[in-house]
């Protein structure tokens, strides 16, 4: 499975809005720091994360949403772990 590691969230953003988390530790993989504890995207717009050709249609898609819409539907958070740290 693959997804959008979410490493920062804006304050006042739609996606704070949204309720969108982002990282809160930054581990060590493969010798590279990576922030991590934040939320996975899986889903963009409907469109599964799985390849470069899914990143270039979620850009697509993106670019379709007028910069004033804010409120968004359909955000499952049912995945998010109960044991997470905040």
């Amino acid at each position: 499975m693959l997804g959008y590691l979410v490493k920062t969230v804006a304050s006042g953003s739609p996606a704070e809005l949204l309720g969108l988390r982002g990282g809160n530790k930054v581990a060590v993989i493969d010798g590279e720091e990576i922030v991590v504890g934040g939320d996975i995207i899986l889903k963009v717009q409907g469109i599964a994360v799985s390849d470069l050709s899914s990143y270039e249609k979620i850009r697509a898609a993106m670019t379709q949403i007028p910069v004033a819409f804010t409120k968004m539907t359909g955000v499952d958070f049912s995945a998010r772990r109960k044991y997470r740290h905040n």
